[in-house]
């Protein structure tokens, strides 16, 4: 594995093949409208514990926010990390080493993301394994 500067990283597979993963941009300079309902009881708050859910606006954005910041948690309003929906599809397609997101591959592979305190997500798998995506700061 060799990581360049540009931040795409190249793997170098045993049989003598070269992968590229390009530098992970999530925030393009167009929002991106996709609905996913594969989300829905498997994001949660780090914070307060919450689950994640979904708000569509006006047919033009889908976010996926802690309900704590809605109801509060212990008289506290949760100021937890929203994604878009595209986000968080683009995240878990790197995590599953996927070019695309596949609803099907994520449902059968991933048990729950928490939303840890800094914005970064952590993936468990029902296989037992974690993968811990960070957030750029």
């Amino acid at each position: 594995m060799v990581v360049q500067a540009s931040g795409d990283i190249e793997f170098h597979l045993v049989q003598g093949e070269c992968q590229v993963w390009h530098d992970l941009k999530i925030s393009p300079t167009s929002h991106e409208f996709t609905v996913t309902d594969c989300f829905q009881n498997k994001v949660f708050c780090g914070k307060c514990g919450h689950p994640y859910h979904r708000v569509v606006s006006a047919n033009k954005w889908t976010y996926w926010y802690c309900i704590g910041k809605k109801y509060g948690y212990k008289g506290v309003e949760c100021d937890a990390q929203n994604y878009a929906d595209f986000q968080l599809r683009r995240i878990s397609a790197y995590i599953l080493g996927q070019q695309e997101f596949d609803e099907t591959t994520f449902e059968n592979q991933v048990e729950k993301i928490m939303v840890l305190e800094d914005g970064s997500l952590e993936y468990k798998f029902y296989e037992g394994r974690t993968e811990i995506w960070r957030r750029k700061m």
